[in-house]
């Protein structure tokens, strides 16, 4: 008893948990330093895909490879395209296929491009729940 009473008396427990805070808060730190990271980044690439023109020309298609056949997955990713999941789509050659399926669909009726303004609410709205959880998170880790 009187030695629990000591350690209270010294302050080591109070340091302990001053420790125990401390190393807490520096890992909310980093954790939320990496998501604005990631955040900074996917606008970046978001902002990049944007300025890419989507083709619509499947010969044109046909003889893209590499980076140019990624970046036009992700364009028609960004244009609310309906692409099969990427597990289904690792292959130059399925990719090909899986945007000249897109481009048939285009061409029926089967999806149009979402608009910008549809784009931006999109992303504000994501950023609002962030921002929410974020509020949240440090209002019950404190």
């Amino acid at each position: 008893m009187n030695r629990v009473r000591t350690e209270e008396t010294t302050g080591a427990d109070k340091n302990r948990k001053k420790k125990l805070i401390l190393a807490q808060i520096g890992k909310v730190e980093k954790e939320r330093a990496a998501r604005k990271k990631t955040q900074r980044k996917k606008k970046e690439r978001n902002a990049m895909l944007a300025k890419i023109d989507l083709i619509f020309d499947k010969n044109v298609i046909e003889g893209l490879k590499g980076q140019k056949l990624t970046d036009q997955i992700a364009a028609f990713a960004l244009a609310g395209a309906p692409l099969p999941m990427a597990k289904d789509r690792k292959i130059a050659d399925d990719k090909r296929k899986a945007i000249k399926d897109v481009i048939d669909k285009f061409i029926s009726g089967g999806w149009s491009l979402r608009t910008l303004r549809k784009r931006i609410v999109a992303q504000r709205k994501k950023m609002m729940i962030q921002k929410i959880q974020t509020i949240e998170f440090d209002y019950f880790t404190t």
